[in-house]
């Protein structure tokens, strides 16, 4: 049985930059670029606009946007109803 994973919600709309968006979204809510840093390459992890990590693979830069864009839309739904206390 093969597993899903979100590299398949991405897109690579030029060399060494990915773009993450989910199938019923317009705008990507996510990036990975791809950095040399000290000589060793690195992925670059943002949310938005903020910038939520580095990774020493594609795969794992996936999983780490992916699970940052999970929490946060779990996050909304946390709290009483309507806001009330």
């Amino acid at each position: 049985m093969t597993q899903w994973h979100p590299i398949f919600w991405t897109d690579e709309p030029q060399p060494g930059l990915w773009v993450m968006r989910s199938p019923g979204d317009v705008e990507s809510f996510g990036r990975i670029e791809i950095r040399r840093v000290s000589g060793v390459v690195r992925y670059k992890v943002t949310l938005y606009s903020d910038v939520i990590g580095w990774s020493n693979t594609l795969s794992h830069a996936c999983e780490r946007l992916y699970a940052a864009y999970k929490q946060q839309r779990e996050d909304v739904y946390k709290g009483p109803p309507n806001g009330r206390q």
